[in-house]
């Protein structure tokens, strides 16, 4: 296969897999309306059907076109309503989506769908067998000489009737006004007969261009050792020491045009979350109706812009995150009556940008989590000593992500073999996030993925303890103080506390930490920079502020092994390199050893 076909079946598959992630949504909301032919959806989802239908065709994948031409009669007859789009319908189309689905993911490999006839011949048999039922139409069809059904469409509408019409309107000859005047003449003579509406303003259509990936990751490096190159100019030797006139504005305009350009990469990997979350519709639909539960999936969001790395990381975890909302937390409908709640659950499925971080929150109002179960189960275990009472609830609820844990009594198709979680767990860390947990026993649970904003570029603030040079992100400084030793107070487990505007913070040495030689040994001599995440905060003792600079993140390497309290490195524009601090997992550890 040549590169130029390669090309096309590549263009093939990302408008197919787009396509899909369109569908799937489209049919369920149509099932949850009561089955109510809404034409505007049926026509987008015929539509769909048809282009993948076509373009398979084009490019000999003859299973493909099959399952999507006898996919495309079904709709037809729901569209012309010869069928109604009952259960049996739309799980027969989403049996479709799914053959293409997989198909599309061998064509990808092999460049072929040969191998899949076995699968297709079942499929294509029982969409056969729904076409051929009789079924009466909803609404009676005006009838021709001959006896067969004429539909008649608005003049806006029409369409060529054969193959010549087809060919006149291509190539210009035939209007489509003279068409819709051939085929419906008095619906052409009314719609002449009316008076034209004004002429809608034209708005300027946004134009894609399709990027490989791979491309992107080159510009994104090259966009780091640019702003590395240019804090070597900038906060380099002085314009005078240097000899060279005019090198301070220079070195201003080059930071504006960095800044820019930085600000134009990292949009282009940015891509909205709502084909992701299209997805969890159909896993909602189909996971409800094998537990017979009721269950409304509400999403919010889905138009936040996440960087393309986080949505293929996120993906496996908010599977599993509804797989156990839904099999673990909803009751079933009788429960949920006995316990005065309405008979249908809802999960909440919602993403948002906050304080430099993606945040995607999975609630349901279900039972929520029971901390002696829990806490029972890993104590059997072995995960826990003693009988865990001094333990926080958060602390409990953690326990779910150990692998192999799972408290449920049964080990069933959908949960309770302890690997779901684990699986979030390994995949948010893997991207530099964290999962956060609440639930209240009897109302509900919700887990918070927090993910940041972008895993390359950040702006951090560099600090100095001893000869070492930290960096510290700047989403992450609350304040920087200076306080004397009397507002120091040490705790009876040793935890040294500091006093600042009446509340008491946790006070963190780095200097003792990572075993530096400190140039300020007093509390009186140092600066505390105050950090936090979420409500938590903790004081970072330092020598002084070096200052604010753009920050690529180097993951550390992997000879390193990992090490705590750090999210990686960077390079400084001397060549040296600055240690980049990680708050999150540094109050993580503090609140631990409390």
């Amino acid at each position: 296969m040549d590169s130029e076909t390669q090309e096309i079946v590549d263009y093939f598959l990302t408008e197919s897999r787009e396509a899909l992630v369109e569908v799937e949504p489209l049919l369920i909301s149509l099932e949850s309306d009561g089955g109510t032919p809404d034409r505007d959806s049926i026509d987008r989802i015929f539509r769909l059907f048809h282009s993948m239908k076509g373009s398979a065709g084009f490019l000999e994948f003859s299973h493909v076109e099959s399952v999507t031409h006898h996919a495309e009669t079904l709709l037809d007859m729901v569209r012309q309503g010869q069928k109604a789009l009952d259960e049996d319908v739309v799980n027969l189309l989403c049996r479709a989506v799914d053959f293409t689905n997989d198909a599309l993911d061998v064509i990808e490999s092999t460049y072929s769908d040969n191998d899949l006839a076995a699968n297709a011949s079942g499929l294509i048999n029982r969409l056969k067998e729904a076409t051929s039922a009789p079924a009466a139409p909803a609404a009676p069809a005006a009838a021709s000489e001959d006896g067969l059904a004429v539909v008649s469409a608005p003049a806006g509408d029409a369409k060529p009737s054969n193959a010549l019409e087809a060919a006149l309107l291509s190539s210009g000859a035939l209007a489509p006004t003279e068409l819709a005047k051939n085929n419906n003449p008095e619906a052409a003579e009314a719609a002449e007969a009316a008076p034209s509406a004004p002429e809608p303003k034209k708005r300027r259509r946004a134009e894609y261009l399709r990027v490989d990936v791979r491309k992107l990751d080159q510009l994104m490096d090259l966009m780091g050792e640019l702003i590395i190159a240019e804090t070597a100019v900038t906060h380099g030797p002085p314009a005078a020491e240097a000899g060279v006139d005019g090198l301070p504005n220079a070195a201003v305009q080059l930071n504006r045009v960095t800044r820019g350009l930085q600000d134009v990469v990292m949009s282009l990997r940015m891509v909205p979350i709502e084909p992701t979350f299209k997805k969890m519709v159909r896993l909602v639909r189909d996971l409800s109706k094998r537990q017979s539960k009721k269950v409304q999936l509400e999403i919010e969001g889905q138009e936040t812009e996440v960087d393309k790395s986080v949505v293929e990381a996120i993906a496996d975890p908010m599977v599993h995150l509804i797989r156990n909302a839904i099999d673990h937390g909803i009751e079933s409908e009788e429960d949920r009556i006995a316990a005065g709640k309405p008979p249908e659950g809802h999960v909440q499925l919602a993403a948002r940008q906050q304080a430099g971080e993606i945040r995607i929150v999975v609630r349901d109002d279900g039972k929520g989590l029971a901390r002696e179960q829990i806490l029972a189960k890993a104590i059997s275990k072995g995960l826990v000593n003693g009988d865990g009472s001094e333990l926080s609830d958060n602390e409990v609820f953690r326990l779910i992500f150990e692998p192999g844990f799972s408290t449920a009594a049964a080990v069933t198709d959908i949960s309770g073999r302890g690997v779901g979680m684990d699986v979030v767990k390994q995949n948010i860390e893997a991207v530099k996030g964290r999962v956060d947990i609440e639930s209240k026993l009897g109302v509900g649970t919700t887990f918070t993925l927090r993910i940041p904003l972008t895993l390359a570029i950040i702006e951090g603030m560099l600090v100095q303890v001893g000869d070492t040079r930290f960096t510290i992100p700047m989403l992450s400084i609350r304040e920087t103080v200076r306080v004397d030793g009397c507002q120091v107070t040490r705790l009876t487990n040793g935890q040294q506390v500091v006093k600042i505007r009446q509340q008491l913070v946790p006070l963190f040495r780095l200097n003792e930490f990572y075993n530096i030689q400190s140039k300020t040994e007093r509390i009186e001599d140092g600066l505390l920079v105050v950090v936090e995440d979420g409500h938590d905060m903790l004081c970072l003792l330092v020598d002084e502020l070096v200052g604010q600079r753009q920050t690529v993140i180097k993951s550390l390497s992997g000879y390193l092994g990992n090490v705590r309290g750090l999210a990686g490195c960077t390079v400084l524009g001397d060549g040296s390199i600055s240690l980049i601090i990680d708050v999150a997992k540094l109050i993580q550890d503090t609140r631990s050893a409390a």
